[in-house]
């Protein structure tokens, strides 16, 4: 006989939701609802969400009409003390059958490691899906978390908004519950403003289509269809295109239910704002579109998407305009006031501002990151440490401008619409820009080396100062977005594929303040190396790379990123070669007899068996080979090198007593191995690798 399997529909409506917190509100509802109903033993189809600015739904098709049946084994006394020797139950097996409310009779026996017991194997009946659902719905909805929550009237409840109604059907059934002092039921609402009327949904299929009628698109890709469909009529219509980026056009998603696109323009005079200010203002401020040209130059027509759809489209394009006046007017402003001092000028006013507590203001971390920069030009490109100091002279100049004040989000970009207006070199003013980068998860990285010198020298300043003041993250805190910046800096680093050790970054940036801390400058240099270690771990292997090569090349402790990946690429690159198995286990043998113990001095005057000469001569003719591989970073030629000691290390172990009574002998033979397991250091740590691991990949 076939299962039953219904639909299950949960609408919670809401005062308008804000737009920000949908995603991970929608992630959190489809995953706990996915780990709660397999808690329940209730199967069911797939689990899909939606929302719109006034309402949360759950969607889940091919849902089970019933819990899944268990059997429950629950272990007695032993045998021989729940069963006499004539072999009828004592009074110890009859307690524990009608404590588990079976007979006698059913109780079954199980062997077990400390010998034989008996058992109660009790048959439990699933329960109505519905009813499961009448306890776990209003549980669900409840353990959804928001930045912030709120509570109404009398009602001793919080959620994001106030709740008005909810919708909870299995099939045609209603789930009933209560929440929120209120009752679940069939009936929802369509828009606010457009269509006011209450419908009852009879089932779960109906629900799209009802609540399209009533002019409310619950699926957000209907909306995204419909959006599209009125810029492609705009933009045939006017030559124009609009401009934006998905983070936007999904904000704009979620702050409608039913979408309709109106042009408005801007006044000319604001069109000699930069490009920047304009699309901060409408995207940022407003969540309007800018649009561009077949040129790519923006136009003075900007779009907007509005949740009604008004009799007088006019009267809507004329207020959508006096807000986007209203706000470049003061745009207008700023930019004018701005210019008034150049960037050099309002660098001294950062010396009114204070940076972190006793790391001083921002004029004296400006003053840090030109002699950091100076520093970091030397080793990586000369040639732009000019560029990198004058940058670094203004980078935080913008922080005093009136822009920067009113849109934050414009730092480092005013920063470079200002130095350029005011003729700084094009390099500087876009390391001004880039030194900020990446600023989010995803971002883009700094494209040229001026930007990348700053960027690192800033970043780090932030993280040396911020653990100097007792900042450094934890596992749920991390108000100084330390994590972020080391991210920046070793993503950079990478991108650029320069090699630069970290510790060398920290320890500049370290010199810098060391007159500022009271604790020791190189117990806080620890934690901070720990810290970025764990960094480096986290992106190498959020990227795919096997840990056990990862931790391989960990050892390392100047830290440096491009130097660490190239060594982990060889590593993987050979891992699958039989010689690579026959390596590992080779240096484990190594460490293994060496322990904690170190014997560097050797004696070749005393080699008394035809192994260890060999062994000690390859090690003599290979060293200045391998230096030079490991020197100019050609791994795979050092790697190949490293080959060569496998046979005469698995001779010496196989056929010299290294361990003998001979101190003397012991210990030379112990200092030959310390040699080359100091070899194999200089490009990675094969104990790491599990020769198990090694085995199932061949």
């Amino acid at each position: 006989m076939a299962k039953e399997l219904k639909t299950l529909l949960l609408e919670i409506g809401t005062e308008e939701i804000p737009s920000g917190y949908v995603s991970d509100m929608l992630s959190e509802l489809k995953m706990s609802f996915i780990e709660g109903m397999k808690g329940l033993r209730i199967a069911h189809g797939e689990a899909m969400t939606y929302s719109t600015p006034r309402r949360i739904v759950l969607y889940v098709s091919d849902v089970e009409e019933k819990q899944k049946n268990i059997s429950e084994e629950t272990i007695g006394p032993p045998e021989k003390i729940a069963f006499g020797s004539d072999g009828k139950p004592t009074q110890a097996a009859i307690g524990f059958a009608k404590s588990r409310s079976v007979p006698v009779e059913d109780l079954k026996f199980k062997d077990t490691e400390r010998g034989k017991y008996i058992i109660a194997v009790k048959e439990i009946e699933g329960e109505r899906t519905d009813k499961t659902l009448q306890k776990f719905l209003p549980e669900l909805i409840q353990s959804l978390h928001f930045p912030r929550s709120m509570k109404w009237g009398s009602v001793d409840f919080r959620f994001v908004r106030p709740i008005h109604w909810i919708v909870a059907l299995f099939g045609e059934r209603v789930i009933s519950f209560e929440l929120a002092g209120l009752k679940s039921g069939k009936k929802t609402f369509g828009h606010r403003f457009l269509s006011s009327n209450s419908i009852s949904i009879k089932e779960p299929s109906e629900y799209f289509a009802r609540l399209s009628s009533l002019k409310c698109l619950v699926d957000s890709k209907d909306r995204a269809a419909s959006i599209h469909r009125q810029f492609q009529v705009i933009s045939k219509r006017l030559k124009i295109t609009p401009v934006y980026s998905d983070a936007l056009f999904s904000k704009v998603l979620n702050l409608v239910e039913y979408p309709f696109v109106v042009v408005g323009e801007i006044n000319k005079k604001y069109m000699d704002l930069p490009a920047e200010v304009l699309e901060n203002v409408l995207n940022e401020q407003l969540m309007f579109f800018v649009t561009q040209d077949r040129n790519g130059k923006l136009t003075e027509k900007f779009i907007a998407v509005s949740n009604i759809k008004p009799k007088n489209q006019r009267i809507l394009k004329q207020g959508y305009e006096r807000v986007v006046e209203a706000r470049l007017a003061d745009a207008y402003f700023f930019f004018q006031d701005d210019l008034k001092f150049s960037l050099e000028q309002r660098a001294e006013i950062l010396k009114g501002i204070v940076f972190f507590g006793k790391m001083g203001t921002y004029y004296d971390k400006t003053q840090r990151l030109i002699s950091v920069c100076g520093k970091l030009s030397g080793q990586l490109a000369p040639d732009k440490g000019e560029m990198a100091s004058r940058a670094a002279l203004l980078c935080k100049a913008d922080l005093t401008t009136n822009m920067v004040r009113e849109f934050p989000k414009l730092q480092g970009v005013i920063g470079r619409v200002y130095g350029l207006i005011q003729k700084e070199k094009e390099g500087v003013a876009t390391a001004i820009y880039e030194h900020y980068l990446p600023r989010f998860s995803g971002d883009k990285l700094p494209e040229t080396i001026a930007g990348l010198i700053l960027s690192l020298a800033d970043r780090m300043d932030n993280i040396v100062c911020g653990f100097a003041m007792g900042y450094q993250p934890t596992g749920t805190t991390d108000p100084y977005a330390l994590r972020r910046h080391a991210l920046g800096i070793i993503n950079g680093i990478l991108k650029a594929g320069v090699c630069l050790p970290l510790k060398d970054l920290v320890c500049m940036s370290m010199d810098m303040i060391k007159d500022r801390v009271s604790s020791s400058p190189d117990a806080i240099i620890d934690k901070i190396m720990g810290f970025l270690r764990d960094r480096v771990e986290n992106i190498f292997t959020a990227n795919g790379i096997q840990k056990e090569a990862v931790d391989a090349v960990l050892f390392d402790e100047s830290l440096d990123p491009v130097d660490l990946r190239m060594r982990i690429d060889v590593l993987i690159k050979n891992i699958n070669k039989p010689e690579f198995s026959s390596m590992v286990l080779a240096y484990k043998r190594i460490i293994n007899i060496l322990g904690k113990n170190f014997f560097e001095d050797i004696n070749n005057a005393i080699f008394s068996d035809n192994e260890e000469k060999v062994l000690y001569s390859t090690l003599i003719d290979k060293a200045q080979t391998l230096e030079q591989s490991i020197k100019e970073r050609r791994y795979q030629d050092a790697f190949d090198t490293l080959a060569l000691f496998v046979n005469p290390v698995n001779n010496f172990f196989d056929r010299v007593l290294i361990m003998t009574e001979d101190i003397n002998l012991r210990n030379n033979r112990l200092a030959i191995l310390n040699k080359i397991k100091k070899a194999f250091m200089n490009l990675a740590d094969l104990s790491k690798f599990s020769v198990r691991t090694l085995e199932d990949r061949g």
